[in-house]
């Protein structure tokens, strides 16, 4: 046996070799970690180039022909004398592929270093509110590399919100869709592709833009991937897109963040850039709807193109409203309201001020203790759509819409004479004070076809200088003209009874004229639907 006093002096021998080598280890690592630290820029360089390379994304379509059909195609548009864009708008639907052709075929002439592509995060992938890429692109004409690092670190250091996220561009064709023309068009051109969520808050948009102002170089061109109306027929479609495009002529960033397209916060970053740099001039290219394209013209998507150049902003005078006929709302019909109004707020959506009546809803209407007509009340407040209240009197509101003053004056006719000269006195003294006046009549006795006390209180308001009248009564009325200014005796009763059509109708107000759409509707007593006839061709009214 090992004596006492060998025993100690092995296990004494024993915890120095521990000692050291614990010693040794620790010695080592803080070298290596003395080592990292002195070079920690070098090595996040590295792994970035390492990312770089290991992340690669590739663009929707290989095929050459299909760009060099698109360029062929775009040959029949005229090139234009303004060569620097700092901005743009173009479609990322490629059945106008020639649209997206003749974009970059514009943008050629200036060969930027970097350009930005800013897209609707169409399938929420993103972790952040806006998820960028450090990716390379493959394109059939070669690869896209991506821009100097020190533009992403400024980007991506702008907000928390914004994310490198790789997984988010997978089948993105905000992007993809892009990038082959990209290419073709820009070969030595540089790229930051960012997506944008639905969801995006104001303050990270503000931020991304403010970081791209700041690290771009003087040549960089932000560009705005965005498809315009969405699965709306085409008659809608160009009003909503008529709101949208003034937005755009006016650098309206408030207003494009009530745009009707797939990515408001795109086109609010594309504008602010460009406005940033001093060039908010939007010159547009084209305009589309890809029932020009193609047999459907009831669910279609269209497109607005454009450039933002240098110059002074020419501002548009534009604005709209829409009405919808009565809802009158019985106990069986109150539970699911959104499901009853259908495609109601799909349309207002891309309007300045949408108004509807609540001309009745039944005692025993209550859901979740909430009567019918808060319930449908709020309902519309969420749809931002504007409610008459049968139980309330005459009244007025102003409101700016687009870049007009519009005034909407509601008169509830009592058969007489005198309310005909309130209305008028109404309007006689807000006049001078509005752009346009717009009157809403609800009819005691309307019968389907306009008398004579009808007439005279259109003569009336018209003559004191109202721009449309437009009336509620229950049986759809015809559309007139008196004056020059359109007259809509009754949008008949959306909602309510049996089958039935009724009419709504949107107004949008230029310069010098007016234009109205009928967007004719069917209640199926379950939902209200738009009726296959819509696109009838809007009616101008002109000033002069």
């Amino acid at each position: 046996m090992l004596c006492l006093c060998c025993m100690r002096r092995f296990f004494v021998l024993l915890m120095v070799v521990i000692l050291g080598f614990g010693g040794f280890l620790a010695w080592k690592n803080g070298m290596v970690r003395f080592r990292m630290e002195e070079g920690v820029g070098k090595v996040e360089e590295i792994a970035r180039v390492q990312t770089r390379e290991m992340a690669v994304h590739r663009a929707a379509y290989f095929e050459k022909a299909f760009y060099e059909e698109g360029y062929a195609m775009a040959e029949s548009f005229a090139l234009d004398d303004q060569v620097e864009s700092v901005g743009g708008v173009v479609n990322h639907h490629l059945l106008a592929k020639q649209f997206v052709a003749d974009f970059f075929r514009h943008l050629s002439r200036q060969e930027p270093s970097v350009i930005v592509v800013v897209s609707p995060d169409h399938f929420a992938r993103g972790r952040g509110d806006i998820s960028v890429s450090y990716a390379k692109w493959e394109t059939p004409f070669g690869d896209i590399l991506p821009a100097d690092e020190q533009i992403f670190d400024a980007v991506v250091k702008a907000h928390p919100r914004i994310i490198i996220d790789e997984g988010a561009f997978d089948k993105e064709h905000g992007v993809r869709n892009l990038v082959g023309f990209v290419k073709y068009s820009l070969p030595e051109t540089k790229l930051i592709t960012a997506l944008v969520r639905q969801d995006a808050k104001k303050d990270v948009v503000n931020a991304f833009i403010h970081a791209l102002v700041k690290s771009l170089p003087k040549d960089a061109v932000v560009i705005a991937s965005v498809d315009f109306s969405h699965y709306l027929p085409q008659q809608v479609a160009e009003g909503h897109d008529a709101f949208t495009f003034a937005a755009l002529q006016n650098g309206d960033f408030g207003w494009l963040a009530k745009a009707e397209v797939d990515s408001p916060q795109s086109l609010q970053t594309a504008s602010g850039f460009a406005l940033a740099r001093e060039a908010g001039n939007f010159l547009p290219m084209h305009r589309g709807n890809s029932a020009e394209f193609s047999r459907d013209t009831f669910a279609t998507t269209s497109y607005v193109v454009g450039r933002y150049v240098a110059g002074e902003v020419v501002p548009m005078k534009y604005g709209s409203v829409m009405a919808f006929g009565d809802v009158i709302v019985g106990e069986d019909e109150c539970r699911d309201v959104q499901k009853m109004m259908g495609i109601v707020p799909e349309i207002a959506r891309g309007v300045g001020l949408a108004t509807v009546r609540i001309a009745e809803v039944d005692e025993g209407c209550n859901v979740n203790g909430k009567n019918g007509f808060g319930l449908l009340n709020s309902f519309f407040v969420r749809s931002g759509v504007s409610v008459v209240d049968p139980r309330s009197s005459n009244d007025s509101r102003v409101m700016v819409n687009g870049n007009l003053r519009i005034a909407t004056v509601v008169v509830h006719d009592d058969g007489s004479d005198e309310v005909i000269e309130d209305g008028v006195a109404e309007v006689r003294g807000i006049r001078e004070r509005v752009d346009r006046v717009v009157v809403y009549v609800v009819w005691k006795n309307w019968k389907g076809e306009a008398r004579e006390h009808e007439k005279e209180m259109v003569r009336g308001l018209v003559d004191a200088g109202v721009d449309v009248v437009i009336g509620f009564g229950g049986k759809v009325g015809e559309v007139v003209e008196y004056a020059g200014r359109p007259v809509v005796y009754s949008l008949g009763t959306m909602v309510g009874g049996s089958e039935g059509e009724s009419l709504g109708v949107m107004v949008e107000f230029f310069a010098t004229s007016i234009r109205l759409r009928k967007v004719p509707l069917l209640w199926d007593k379950e939902r209200v639907t738009i009726r296959k006839e819509i696109n009838e061709e809007g009616i101008d009214f002109s000033y002069e």
